[in-house]
């Protein structure tokens, strides 16, 4: 008999139907897929913007002794500011949505 012909087969008990806070919760992470790809694009264009900006300078002895092109050094301060700025609005939106859910759980008890 295969593994697969035993878990079949077995006298395991289904699972219970999930709770309202089970599906509350599921729901938030789905809630969160949109936030976090954007938070992923920005963390990549901020690491190559950075590279960009910084990466490329030329150093001497560990100084760099030149000055980074500014039109480059601002998208990289952008990029890195929105980013700052997606992630502080994701968390914000994590607690909400994860304080929704335990609070509708405290209600179905």
């Amino acid at each position: 008999m295969n593994i697969m012909t035993a878990i079949s087969t077995s006298d395991a008990s289904p699972l219970p139907p999930p709770s309202q806070a089970d599906k509350n919760l599921a729901q938030a992470f789905r809630d969160l897929e949109p936030d976090l790809c954007d938070l992923a694009q920005m963390a990549l264009l901020a690491e190559r913007q950075l590279h960009r900006a910084i990466g490329d300078l030329k150093y001497e002895n560990e100084v760099c002794v030149e000055v980074p092109d500014t039109e480059d050094a601002e998208l990289a301060m952008l990029a890195v500011s929105l980013l700052a700025e997606k992630v502080r609005e994701l968390k914000r939106e994590w607690y909400r949505l994860h304080g929704g859910a335990a609070e509708a759980s405290r209600k179905v008890r």
